[in-house]
């Protein structure tokens, strides 16, 4: 098997830390190459849209949906080898204990984060300055969540004000970006419209009353007309807004 480097570890007292950087770099690297070879080109596209916003320390937000055999997971396995071959960490969790043993170093999203398992409006995750997974959350660079809608949007709340308060620190300054990870506040108004909307929809608040048939007014900026190519047109345009 092969070994960690033993000098990088040898530095960390944090055992999260430790348990995150004990990935062979070398070893990390192999197993991207074969799966970076294997992408489509709608991965692909996906994977450098993700790759781009962390090498240019921009932040962001992504949803990348789509439905059961379209090879997410191979898509989160190759995002997390080619983080980590650079010696860097990505968290991989999921809304349930199935889903996450399919990702390497997997864990529940209750688990990683410290999400109360009795969510309410104002519940928050116990992480506090100093401790360990306070400094693991400064020092990682993606976190893939995945099966996110399976989960309690109090969950998201709760984490976003958790990760708001680990990036900013002892600042006095409070930000207003998802998860505190600095998008352009025109992103962040896009994103929070079409997550209410989303919710909207979930709760049956919109489309009229409804007695197990309604109308939905599908957004204008969603749809795609005339379009020669729409499933490609449609990719690209979830890749535009998150």
């Amino acid at each position: 098997m092969p070994f960690p480097d033993i000098e990088t570890i040898s530095r960390e007292t944090n055992p999260l830390m430790v348990e995150e950087l004990s990935y062979d770099t070398e070893t990390m690297n192999n197993e991207f190459n074969n799966l970076f070879d294997s992408l489509t080109d709608e991965q692909r596209g996906v994977y450098n849209e993700i790759m781009n916003t962390l090498v240019d320390e921009k932040g962001g937000v992504f949803f990348v949906y789509g439905y059961g055999g379209t090879r997410k997971t191979y898509l989160w396995k190759t995002l997390s080898a080619s983080i980590r071959s650079k010696g860097d960490v990505v968290l991989n969790v999921a809304s349930s204990g199935i889903a996450s043993l399919l990702l390497k170093g997997g864990r529940t999203a209750h688990s990683r984060f410290l999400i109360p398992i009795n969510l309410t409006e104002d519940s928050i995750c116990p992480v506090k300055g100093n401790t360990d997974v306070y400094e693991l959350l400064k020092k990682t660079s993606l976190i893939i969540w995945d099966e996110a809608p399976m989960i309690h949007k109090h969950a998201f709340k709760d984490l976003d004000r958790t990760l708001n308060d680990v990036m900013n620190g002892d600042s006095a300054n409070t930000s207003e970006a998802l998860f505190g990870v600095g998008c352009r506040s025109s992103d962040v108004e896009n994103i929070k419209e079409f997550a209410d909307w989303l919710l909207d929809i979930d709760q049956g608040t919109v489309g009229g009353p409804n007695d197990g048939e309604s109308v939905i007014d599908i957004p204008d900026d969603l749809l795609i007309l005339n379009s020669l190519d729409p499933i490609g047109d449609l990719i690209r345009l979830y890749i535009l807004i998150y």
